[in-house]
């Protein structure tokens, strides 16, 4: 599945964390070297199912998940998941994909 964002195409892939999570990473089209951008995180204490993500919202990823959403990729279920020892929150998500 493609997705446009920041002005560039990307793919988006699954791969699997350490500890059997799903990791969705976008990867440039066109295969520019180091043009990717991970979508979601790595929370083990989160205990999530096998159809859930964390996706990233702050610094780089600002946008990220409302073009996910609209592709269809994820469907949000909570926008506010706070996150243990961090100040930051993540969209927790249903995988669609």
């Amino acid at each position: 599945m493609k997705v446009k964002f920041k002005d560039r195409t990307f793919r988006v892939e699954k791969y699997e964390y350490g500890n059997g999570g799903v990791a969705l990473v976008l990867e440039n089209v066109n295969k520019e070297p180091d043009d990717y951008i991970k979508a979601t995180i790595n929370v083990p204490s989160a205990n999530l199912s096998e159809e859930q993500v964390l996706i990233k919202t702050w610094a780089e990823n600002e946008g990220l998940l409302e073009v996910l959403e609209a592709a269809g990729v994820v469907s949000v279920e909570n926008r506010a998941f706070e996150l243990k020892d961090s100040y930051e929150e993540a969209a927790l998500c249903r995988l669609l994909v």
